[in-house]
């Protein structure tokens, strides 16, 4: 009975949070966007993902947990690697890790980056040592067989910048999870639902990431949209992306 209310609990929180508009306006550049409050640095931050941490390590995992890291699963599989060496960039308290450590039989190597006031936050989370934490990619303890972003781009000022920049690292597989995707257009919007505050938020352009991929040595293994779906009504049809996308990219040289 437990797990029903759970699940019901989810289910309605789902529901409220994609029948309210979350992003208003279109803008062209990144700097435009007005900004408001702390955003991601927030205290609230950090104990928003532990919550998710604590949902995620319930039994049964939520399906949305799962779901959300099927593709992370895939990537450690498909590397080979024992134990898999994975980045995570901008994986909050560790909940990825917590998800996918339950769904893959392979030995796990696991450095999480984010910002300091979260990292600070989850140590006292993983007492014993199962997570490594890095500040930025140049400070990993380790090259990574994979590296995760899971709703990350979207924040980056300039997305084809940075994803240039990782692949140029040369990781065998990176995985992009929940993307704001179109096809032949991007913009900036207004995301006011960040912890009482604003930030700006990229509709990301998949030609730019393909194009970007091909450049560096890279192909895309796989693409997927995920099932949760978003309000956009409040934009033009043809901006609206409504549900995001997973994204696996492999290393071909």
């Amino acid at each position: 009975m437990a797990n029903v209310i759970h699940r019901l609990k989810r289910r309605v929180r789902r529901h409220e949070e994609t029948t309210t508009p979350i992003w208003r306006g279109v803008y062209e550049r990144f700097e435009d966007v007005p900004r408001s409050g702390e955003g991601f640095s927030s205290v609230h931050a950090a104990e928003a993902a532990e919550r998710l941490l604590r949902e995620t390590e319930s039994e049964p995992m939520p399906p949305e947990a799962a779901l959300d890291h099927q593709v992370l699963a895939l990537a450690v599989r498909l590397s080979g690697a024992r134990p898999a060496h994975v980045a995570d960039f901008g994986g909050g308290v560790g909940q990825s890790f917590a998800a996918v450590r339950r769904m893959v039989d392979v030995p796990l190597r696991y450095c999480v980056i984010d910002l300091p006031p979260v990292i600070e936050h989850a140590r006292r989370l993983w007492p014993n040592g199962e997570l490594e934490f890095a500040h930025d990619l140049d400070s990993l303890p380790f090259a990574p067989d994979v590296l995760f972003a899971k709703g990350l781009m979207q924040y980056w000022p300039d997305y084809g910048a940075t994803f240039r920049e990782l692949l140029q690292r040369r990781i065998p597989w990176i995985v992009l999870e929940k993307v704001p995707l179109l096809s032949g257009r991007q913009y900036v919007t207004e995301q006011v639902d960040v912890y009482g505050t604003g930030v700006p938020y990229w509709f990301v352009d998949l030609n730019v990431l393909l194009s970007i991929a091909e450049e560096c040595g890279y192909r895309l293994l796989l693409q997927r949209r995920l099932e949760r779906e978003y309000d956009q009504s409040n934009f033009p049809r043809d901006l609206r992306s409504e549900r995001a996308a997973s994204l696996l990219f492999e290393r071909r040289s």
